[in-house]
């Protein structure tokens, strides 16, 4: 039996669509303010968290169950936004264009794997892959706005899943990829 110290879910977009995102991130304007940007390896969009896992083979058991029984779906970067306002943010974000395919699976993710994890996740779901994180919470608008409400990338199709584990240090969060699970299939 294995265990993940902080385990989570996620959707991670191809190297495509990252390459648009990197892109549109470098045309911003930079802010007065320090933000941390998040570097491309964490880029990713968040199904859940589950904290620490005891037993990493049940999750994978149960995931692989949970990921079968969906099914591919197309899904596209959108605007971006911050949380929890704009003018009163700590993260800065892109969404996600016709999420609903998106947050069925979140749903599913979240049921199945809370009971082997030791974080309730209760927040509403809200789809989006994080940029940069502020120190404390300040004014984001004109990167928000700068970030533009049109698409970006191209559209891809989610066919898997993956499990992450993050490793917290003092230079920032490492991510390590420990599952990847085909959404439906046999």
């Amino acid at each position: 039996m294995t265990r993940l110290a902080r385990a989570f879910v996620a959707v991670v977009p191809p190297g495509d669509v990252l390459d648009a995102l990197a892109a549109r991130i470098a045309r911003l304007t930079p802010d007065a303010q320090p933000l941390r940007w998040l570097p491309r390896a964490q880029w990713h969009i968040t199904l859940t968290f589950l904290g620490r896992v005891d037993d990493a083979d049940a999750l994978r058991d149960t995931l692989t169950t949970t990921a079968r029984r969906g099914a591919p779906f197309a899904l596209q970067l959108a605007a971006g936004g911050a949380f929890p306002t704009p003018r009163r943010a700590a993260v800065l974000w892109v969404g996600v264009a016709d999420p609903p395919a998106l947050v069925r699976l979140a749903d599913a993710v979240r049921a199945s794997g809370a009971p082997l994890g030791d974080h309730a996740d209760d927040r509403p779901y809200h789809p989006h892959l994080t940029v940069a994180r502020a120190p404390r919470p300040r004014n984001l608008t004109g990167l928000v706005e700068s970030l533009g409400a049109e698409p970006i990338g191209p559209p891809w199709t989610v066919t898997h899943l993956a499990v992450l584990e993050s490793d917290t240090r003092p230079t920032g969060a490492v991510h390590t990829v420990r599952d990847e699970l085909a959404l439906g299939g046999p």
